[in-house]
């Protein structure tokens, strides 16, 4: 969670940045051995431009990311940009490699160098980012062939992709072929919408993997439906595609999905499957998910024993920071998430901080 502007994003990125490279382990059977079938990484974390990626445009301040975690060797990826091309440097252990790509116009990287599949198949874990609002998925229109809102696809009136195979692609290519395993969740959410908003809305599932949307027992279209109800969607069939993907490719605890702001726009009603499908979902992958929606936190909290909630803000020299929140000091002042997110940065982080509260500096 985090205050307006706190850059909650840029956490999410830089998670991004480090986990891009894992899909490309999984490119023969996921992406028919094409690179260029694969999401770009310049969509994924919105830089129309490589040197985006560098903090403010700087290119001599080189990104660097040092991951650490039980029974993993440490792992550090650092990027470079120059020549005109893009560069990641791994080290895994004792062993480097380095990825470059080429063809960096948007959407780039248009093609990779033989070192990006050696350190795809050296790094331990793959992350998937997910976001409605990022990748414009309420939209009617196809921008191009790459982005479109999720009614064309889902409804057949653009063409929809297979690939990626056993996963949500987090732009949506594939949804028709995930919806057909994923009619569970479809089926939930009509039993939400029935049974605790009195709706006759009803999602359905065509033989051909076309989602129609009824009302009524009349179909909509378009604008017709409802915003909160494609978010739904979207997020469910993510989380469950996930777990098959994990569990297809032995990535029990090394697949990272994170969801920026699935709780947006959001029927209240809607946040309580919301937090029943991230629950299951844990037991199999790495949740991250961002909110500025206190209610959703309460769910979580409510819901899962294993959760940790840091509370991401700016520094006054622009740069982004995270802190772990202690709940437990939360309880002792009977302070509530509303008046976490209601105060200014500095008190959160001198007050309710389990770094300040242990004594860290």
């Amino acid at each position: 969670m985090e205050p307006p502007g706190g850059g909650k994003s840029n956490i999410l990125d830089a998670l991004m940045f480090a986990g891009y490279l894992g899909r490309l382990a999984r490119l023969d059977k996921e992406y028919d051995g094409n690179f260029e079938n694969v999401e770009p990484l310049a969509l994924i974390v919105r830089a129309y431009k490589p040197d985006e990626l560098f903090p403010f445009g700087e290119l001599d301040k080189e990104p660097k990311i040092t991951l650490q975690g039980d029974g993993l060797q440490p792992i550090t990826l650092k990027a470079s940009y120059q020549r005109e091309e893009f560069s990641i440097e791994v080290k895994v252990g004792a062993q480097s490699f380095t990825c470059t790509m080429s063809g960096l116009t948007f959407p780039w990287p248009r093609r990779i160098e033989n070192g990006c599949m050696d350190a795809a198949h050296r790094i331990p874990f793959e992350a998937r980012l997910y976001g409605f609002d990022r990748y414009g998925l309420g939209s009617l229109r196809c921008a191009d062939e790459l982005s479109c809102g999720l009614i064309p696809r889902m409804t057949g009136q653009t063409a929809t992709w297979n690939l990626p195979r056993s996963i949500l692609s987090e732009l949506g290519w594939n949804i028709t072929k995930v919806a057909i395993v994923g009619r569970r969740v479809l089926h939930k959410i009509n039993m939400t919408l029935h049974d605790e908003l009195g709706l006759a809305i009803e999602l359905k599932v065509l033989r051909d993997g076309r989602v129609a949307i009824f009302d009524n027992d009349v179909e909509v279209t378009g604008g017709s439906v409802p915003d909160a109800i494609l978010r739904i969607v979207y997020v469910l069939l993510a989380l469950r595609s996930s777990v098959n993907y994990a569990k297809k490719y032995g990535l029990n605890d090394r697949l990272i999905v994170m969801l920026e702001e699935p709780a947006a726009h959001m029927f209240p009603y809607m946040l309580r499957i919301l937090a029943e499908e991230l629950v299951e979902a844990a037991r199999t992958v790495k949740i991250v998910v961002t909110t500025h929606n206190p209610l959703f936190v309460s769910a979580l909290w409510d819901k899962m024993r294993d959760i940790t909630t840091y509370y991401v803000y700016r520094e006054r020299d622009g740069y982004t920071r995270a802190v772990e929140i202690d709940a437990e000091r939360m309880a002792e002042k009977l302070a509530t998430i509303e008046d976490i997110l209601t105060l200014r940065p500095d008190e959160v982080v001198s007050e309710y901080s389990v770094k300040e509260q242990n004594g860290g500096d």
